[in-house]
């Protein structure tokens, strides 16, 4: 297989395969919830959905006027912004009805070593981005880093409850800690997002 050189292109491509695996988890979700009638998976189904849309006009603006990039750049901050709001229902609920499952140790160390690799590689990519000066490539990063961070919660929860050591206030407290602070990651970014294209349009 050849190898794509074009750092441009090779973020793109990545962020179809992100895109599909959104897709598939969006799909996934509102089946479960629907069909078991659960709200949980129902708010995880609309998170990805809401993900899915922001990559898919992220990737459609890629190699278009810097007018339309930046549009998407401004409607990706918007879309994020109302994310972050269903995300405060999804750790409302995670911890409302503790809807966290217990984990073999091994598939929970599989886990973690993918949610931190992905947070580790969105927080470096968004920062190698800034070379290109595209809003388009910079949507995408942001778009990964919000879901770089949300990632590493829903490993938080999963992993309190398969490694013993924790009492359930303790659990509790620190998804409230951790889900609050996730919240706020993903609406700063969003207000960011929103911002930059408005300096980058009077600019």
């Amino acid at each position: 297989m050849k190898r794509i050189k074009d750092p441009e292109k090779r973020i793109v491509l990545t962020a179809i395969l992100s895109l599909m695996v959104n897709i598939l988890y969006a799909v996934g979700n509102l089946y479960l919830g629907f069909y078991q009638r659960s709200y949980w998976f129902i708010t995880a189904g609309a998170y990805y959905v809401v993900l899915a849309t922001m990559r898919f006009t992220a990737v459609m603006a890629a190699g278009k006027s810097r007018a339309e990039q930046n549009y998407i750049l401004k409607f990706s901050g918007i879309m994020l912004l109302f994310m972050s709001w269903v995300l405060s229902g999804s750790v409302y609920l995670s911890i409302r009805y503790d809807v966290a499952k217990i984990m073999h140790e091994i598939v929970m160390i599989t886990i973690a070593t993918y949610a931190f690799t992905k947070i580790t590689l969105a927080i470096i990519n968004l920062i190698k981005v800034r070379r290109f000066n595209s809003p388009a490539l910079s949507t995408l990063r942001s778009i990964s880093l919000a879901d770089g961070v949300v990632s590493i919660y829903s490993l938080q929860r999963s992993m309190l409850v398969s490694f013993k050591g924790m009492t359930a206030e303790n659990i509790k407290l620190m998804n409230i800690l951790t889900g609050t602070g996730v919240w706020l990651i993903v609406l700063t970014i969003s207000v960011i997002m929103i911002m930059k294209s408005k300096r980058s349009k009077n600019g």
